[in-house]
């Protein structure tokens, strides 16, 4: 099985359940997507790349990663048509990574959290396999032409959905 690829984006990141996957072997490569970076910077640990049009994320952490770091940050525009956890998403189809769990991905925001289910779909159209984890996991999958979204499961094991 190949190894994952985190994507850490500005949700709901519940600290010991955040660093159990970024610190787990079967992870090997972190994009930190705006305001999650703060996650990042505040438990040291470095991501491989670095999205967003950084309207959430805060001044001072950026500015760190640019002048300290060689972690490649690819900067946006507030003003587009995708997300910067769809950009981050695409980053990683476009890098070749099959393997994706999306953290931050949920929270108190309805429209995000919805926004993040549908980019899901992104990535298994393009063949990777994505899950979006937090406390309750949640998991798209496509069988047979059918979508279903999985809760409450493990996130790469199957088990009941709709």
């Amino acid at each position: 099985m190949s190894k994952q690829t985190v994507i850490v984006s500005g949700g709901a990141l519940e600290e010991e359940f955040t660093l159990n996957i970024l610190n787990s072997e079967d992870t090997e490569f972190v994009i930190g997507v705006d305001r999650g970076l703060g996650f990042l910077y505040d438990h040291k640990i470095e991501p491989d790349y670095i999205v967003g049009d950084f309207d959430s994320a805060p001044a001072e952490i950026v500015q760190y990663y640019r002048e300290n770091t060689d972690v490649p940050i690819r900067t946006f525009n507030p003003v587009k048509d995708a997300s910067d956890t769809e950009i981050a998403m695409r980053l990683c189809l476009g890098l070749r990574r099959q393997r994706i769990v999306l953290l931050g991905a949920t929270g108190n925001r309805m429209d995000h959290a919805w926004a993040n289910v549908q980019i899901l779909k992104i990535a298994l159209d393009a063949g990777a396999e994505a899950v979006i984890m937090d406390q309750r996991e949640y998991r798209a999958q496509k069988r047979r032409g059918v979508w279903k979204i999985f809760f409450g499961v493990s996130a790469w094991a199957d088990g009941c959905g709709f």
